[in-house]
């Protein structure tokens, strides 16, 4: 049973780029107003927390779109960041993401789907790409282009004669948890954009914000990530609040898969004050115990900014019916 709160999804990223900056700049600009009085017309990115004035929109990359889903992964709905925030994290964790999906898209045959190899040929290697067209057919070309017998190499692995293997290149033990950070930002930006400066500012916020500033966690990142094998019966991208098992009750964060369209990842953050941070403690002790399928009640909402005091109506049940 699931407790869902009309959703009205005003920030997405189809509007020209400058006009959505301003917009995002006014309505967050306003919120860090209601939680901080004595500042006036500022944005404060939600990862740094430092302090940009009007004038930033007009310097180029220093208050940016932070996507809550990463673009490479077709991610529409959007938030502000500072340019040096986002460009980091985009670098350093966000494109791992992006090369998962490419790399599990091309391992499941999907047509326009593109690896780089190395074809061995006999005594030589020869640098590749190999695509698959209609109908899951492999399509190998020779991929150095600075090599002048490129086109030879091209031409022999078509014919009957060169029998080509080639070798991919998998993923390191680090990315996992490169991916992980980069799913815990998305997380983040969701929290963000629905509940602003309320949960940015809150202490809970700060465990979260070392974790993709890629410093100490007080557990294994990878633990508060989870995959269900189905679709809730709500749109994604969404923040909400576990209700039942009260034991673990805990901010709950939905996202679409990166990999698998059929199931949804799903992200578990601390609750406000002592009880939440004990309950999601309870949490991790049960994911290293390997405990099975654990039914959930939440209440969710996809509609942000939220007004002034919902954050933590909507932590302790107290929004009116």
């Amino acid at each position: 049973m699931t407790d869902v709160l009309i959703t009205n999804r005003l920030h997405y990223c189809r509007m020209d780029a400058r006009k959505l900056r301003e917009k995002l700049f006014d309505v967050y600009a306003a919120k860090l107003s209601e939680a901080i009085p004595e500042i006036k017309d500022t944005f404060r990115c939600p990862i740094c927390l430092k302090d940009f004035d009007r004038s930033a929109l007009e310097v180029d990359q220093m208050l940016t779109l932070g996507h809550v889903i990463p673009d490479a992964l077709g991610g529409l709905l959007c938030t502000l960041e500072c340019g040096t925030c986002n460009s980091s994290i985009g670098s350093v964790y966000d494109s791992h993401a992006s090369n998962m999906k490419k790399f599990k898209d091309w391992l499941n045959m999907k047509e326009g789907a593109k690896k780089f190899v190395h074809i061995s040929m006999g005594e030589s290697t020869v640098s590749a790409i190999a695509s698959w067209g209609p109908k899951q057919r492999l399509e190998i070309r020779a991929a150095d282009w600075k090599d002048p017998n490129y086109k030879e190499h091209t031409k022999r692995m078509f014919t009957q004669q060169c029998k080509p293997s080639f070798t991919i290149n998998l993923n390191s033990k680090s990315i996992p948890v490169r991916v992980a950070i980069s799913t815990i930002h998305s997380a983040f930006l969701m929290m963000f954009y629905c509940f602003g400066y309320e949960y940015i500012l809150s202490p809970e916020a700060d465990t979260i914000r070392k974790i993709i500033n890629n410093e100490k966690a007080p557990w294994d990142v990878r633990k508060i990530l989870s995959d269900i094998n189905e679709m809730p019966p709500f749109s994604i991208p969404a923040a909400g609040v576990i209700r039942e098992p009260q034991d673990i009750r805990s901010f709950i964060i939905l996202l679409p898969h990166p990999e698998n369209a059929e199931q949804t990842r799903v992200v578990f953050f601390p609750g406000l004050g002592s009880k939440g941070a004990e309950s999601f403690n309870r949490f991790i002790k049960l994911r290293d115990k390997g405990r099975g399928r654990i039914d959930l009640k939440m209440k969710v909402t996809s509609e942000g900014p939220s007004p002034a005091g919902f954050f933590k109506a909507f932590w302790y049940d107290q929004l009116p019916a």
